[in-house]
């Protein structure tokens, strides 16, 4: 391994925190290049080169920031920490920040409603998953300004040390005009997650699964949830976010999909790439029901066959493994924190914060995980696919006069790991305690149902400035350090794709909405005679919808993608 790559592995290992846009303004679409509307330097940019003669803004702006939280609801103790923030850029930002809060659900709903009336946003929450205005669509209608200008600018020197070009080209986005620039601050400290599933190992060494407790097979996670029905009433066994289209049969898939192939033979969801080597977008919204689709697949699994995670996430609700009324739930980590559930998924990367708030709560409970994905939990190589981009964004709709404020902002958060560490841990002695230059520990008797904990994945998140809690167990380090190692991810063929739906808006919607029909196939609520009949109804129902255009448009975009970028294993 390179000098180079050691070091870059190395930074990823550190990945564990508390959690894993034209011209510069008045909407002028030219990337900060045009003198009128040029970044200017700031007075931190200022003091940073020493100049002592930085002078104060004479007018003090607020900007409006819309983010999310899982209960909609501000960080606690975000007050006091804001407090902190005021006081030590008063002669210098001179700026106030009125928080907006919602939940992941309703993030891209609220903000395109609040665009829509004419309302103020400075800064929004925005990504490709989000429903209600995501990422791509709100670069193709020219909704967020073109921030280009901001980033490799000497007058902007926290993001020049933040965001490396590497990192910033993999997180451009291709507009309108078939031009590619940078629409929103990416936020990531990994390549790609890991879905993994908490449980309670106090329960599985009392009920002698897996070795000292430790789960490390799908059948051993199946005995644990069989222990818990016979065992512990009123408990559930699996929890989750039904309500936000968090499903169980997308666990099952992850968990059981055998590690084999190659990459060209690992699919993008409804995408994958022939054996003649052509791109090929499935016909059928359960891609495996699309015979030209299923016949390129591995045989080993085309052995499992086309509706067996459907058919499985039956015998899980049917066990009584998750909840009966889950397509309502939306308080899955409070439940599982609070002792009432016996595992719940989230990233490996909020492991700290899980234990650490879960303890609060029971004391005596001992926090497991399992890692739904094979080839990462037994870390084999090649097998997970990546196209090397953030999943968050921060990003500034053209509406807001207030783009140099905000990227102002964001170069002080990013100038010195002070300044960032105030917003992703908190008050230093009160909220955190420092140890060494890399690694945090928590205040003793902190009362960790009331810290501050702000949803850094909007705000801090970087490779630049990582920090591991002192207590992180060297496996969850070394796991999570793969997720930062080119060697161990590849770069999937349809990296760097997204898929443009201007041409099919009407019909997007529509299948949009039809997607919540899916929803009791996915969590074991339809019975087994019955799931193919479902997934045909809803097939129809989606044609009818005009599904088949937006397969054809998707076929041609992948098509033109890989035409200007062929794909090489």
């Amino acid at each position: 391994m390179t000098k180079q790559k050691k070091w870059f592995v190395v930074l990823f290992s550190l990945v564990i925190v508390m959690g894993l846009l034209a011209g510069c303004t008045n909407g002028n679409n030219n990337g900060g290049k045009s003198k009128e509307n040029e970044p200017t330097a700031t007075a931190t940019t200022a003091a940073n080169e020493g100049d002592s003669k930085a002078k104060t803004p004479s007018k003090e702006t607020t900007l409006e920031f819309y983010l999310f939280s899982s209960n909609g609801g501000p960080p606690n103790d975000l007050d006091a920490v804001m407090e902190q923030f005021y006081k030590q850029t008063k002669d210098t930002l001179n700026i106030k920040i009125n928080w907006h809060w919602t939940t992941p659900d309703q993030i891209g709903q609220t903000v395109n409603l609040k665009l829509t009336a004419g309302e103020k946003v400075d800064a929004m929450f925005t990504a490709g998953w989000v429903s209600g205005l995501s990422m791509n669509q709100a670069v193709s209608k020219g909704l967020l300004t073109n921030l280009d200008g901001y980033f490799n600018n000497d007058e902007y020197p926290g993001l020049k040390k933040a965001f490396s070009d590497q990192y910033l080209n993999n997180n451009k986005y291709i507009d309108s005009k078939n031009e590619s620039h940078i629409y929103g601050v990416p936020f990531s400290e990994a390549f790609s997650n890991v879905r993994n599933i908490y449980y309670r190992q106090d329960l599985a060494e009392k009920y002698g699964i897996g070795k000292n407790g430790v789960i490390s097979t799908p059948a051993e996670l199946e005995s644990y949830y069989d222990a818990i029905v016979a065992n512990e009433k009123g408990m559930i066994p699996l929890i989750y976010d039904g309500a936000t289209g968090d499903n169980v049969a997308g666990y099952i898939k992850d968990m059981y999909t055998p590690v084999v192939g190659t990459p060209k033979q690992i699919s993008y969801h409804e995408l994958l790439i022939k054996t003649d080597g052509t791109p090929y977008a499935a016909k059928h919204w359960v891609p495996e029901l699309d015979p030209e689709y299923f016949r390129e697949l591995p045989p080993e699994i085309q052995a499992l066959g086309t509706t067996w995670y459907f058919e499985k996430a039956r015998d899980w609700y049917q066990k009584g493994y998750v909840e009966k009324d889950v397509l309502s739930q939306k308080t899955a980590y409070d439940i599982f924190k609070a002792g009432k559930a016996a595992s719940f998924s989230k990233g490996l990367d909020t492991y700290s914060d899980v234990v650490a708030q879960t303890l609060a709560y029971n004391p005596d409970a001992k926090i497991g995980y399992f890692v739904l994905s094979e080839a990462i939990r037994n870390k084999i190589p090649g097998y997970v696919a990546t196209d090397f981009k953030a999943w968050n964004f921060l990003a500034v709709p053209v509406s807001s006069p207030n783009a140099d404020k905000v990227m102002q902002f964001m170069n002080w958060l990013f100038e010195d790991q002070k300044n960032h560490d105030l917003f992703q841990y908190g008050i230093e002695g009160k909220h955190w305690v420092a140890v060494n230059d890399d690694k945090y520990k928590y205040p003793e008797e902190m009362d960790m149902a009331a810290n501050y904990s702000f949803p850094a994945y909007e705000l801090t998140w970087n490779p630049t400035y990582l920090r591991v809690q002192d207590i992180m167990p060297q496996d969850v380090v070394d796991t999570m350090a793969l997720m930062g190692d080119s060697q161990f991810l590849f770069k999937g063929f349809a990296a760097g794709f997204d898929f443009v739906s201007d041409k099919v808006t009407s019909e997007q919607a529509k299948n949009n909405d039809i997607d919540s029909l899916a929803r009791p196939l996915q969590n074991g609520m339809i019975a087994k005679e019955k799931i193919l009949e479902e997934i045909n109804n809803i097939q129809r129902q989606r044609e009818t919808s005009g599904y088949m255009k937006i397969i054809a448009e998707k076929q041609a975009q992948i098509e033109a993608f890989m035409l200007a970028n062929p794909y090489e294993e």
